[in-house]
């Protein structure tokens, strides 16, 4: 992981993102608090946050391993969506929304958006002073 003062704040917020959309993917259709999106735009969206949130916390060598994190958990989506009788169903065109939204934070996060960490970092915690 990348060397940031506030790693395991960082880590623990993005598992709770992870969380977040896992629920929201499996809960009853008519649950679901905010409606009105198409929802490939949704699984875009959601998987551009997650991915950008961990390339941001993990080198660029293991971002290959954030990609593949990111689509085995919109597999088990998929899965449990289709396995639950929520009414929702599996949907392999969900899955290239979710690729789409992986590879889209892999490129925000290669354009210069992996260092929002240490910048939220400088700016909430300002600067540690040196002996």
């Amino acid at each position: 992981m990348r060397d940031l003062r506030l790693r395991s704040l960082w880590l623990a917020l993005g598992l709770a993102l992870v969380g977040f959309v896992f629920v929201l993917s499996v809960l009853p259709t008519a649950d679901v608090p905010v409606r009105g999106f198409n929802d490939k735009i949704n699984h875009v969206l959601g998987f551009v946050a997650m991915t950008l949130w961990f390339c941001a916390l993990f080198e660029r060598r293991r971002w290959l391993m954030v990609s593949g994190a990111m689509l085995a958990l919109g597999i088990l989506i998929e899965v449990t969506q289709g396995l639950l009788p929520t009414g929702r169903k599996a949907d392999v065109l969900d899955l290239v929304a979710d690729s789409a939204g992986i590879g889209a934070g892999v490129l925000l996060a290669r354009l210069g958006l992996e260092g929002w960490p240490s910048w939220f970092e400088r700016v909430l915690v300002g600067k540690v002073r040196q002996p």
